[in-house]
């Protein structure tokens, strides 16, 4: 200004911000599902839009959507009884 006083300017708060997104495609072999996820103001896309789209394609996995559908292979886990004597 006029009297030699500096001015602060202040940026709005809407380029302060940064957006999440994260775009992806699944299978790697041959694509069926493309994916862009993009979360407003919320921050880095590894943190935020990558585990957002990495949900989406389990689910699509499970219900079948990227070919055939997911069978959790199911273990049954070993067991031994162990017999503990109380002491006297």
């Amino acid at each position: 200004n006029e009297n030699g006083e500096i001015e602060e300017y202040k940026v709005p708060q809407m380029f302060e911000r940064t957006d999440s997104w994260y775009i992806s495609i699944a299978p790697l072999e041959k694509p069926t599902l493309a994916i862009a996820v993009v979360v407003e103001g919320g921050g880095y896309g590894a943190r935020v839009s990558a585990p957002i789209a990495a949900n989406i394609i389990l689910k699509a996995r499970d219900l079948g959507l990227l070919g055939e559908q997911y069978k959790p292979k199911t273990q049954v886990p070993a067991t031994k009884k162990k017999s503990i004597k109380a002491k006297k």
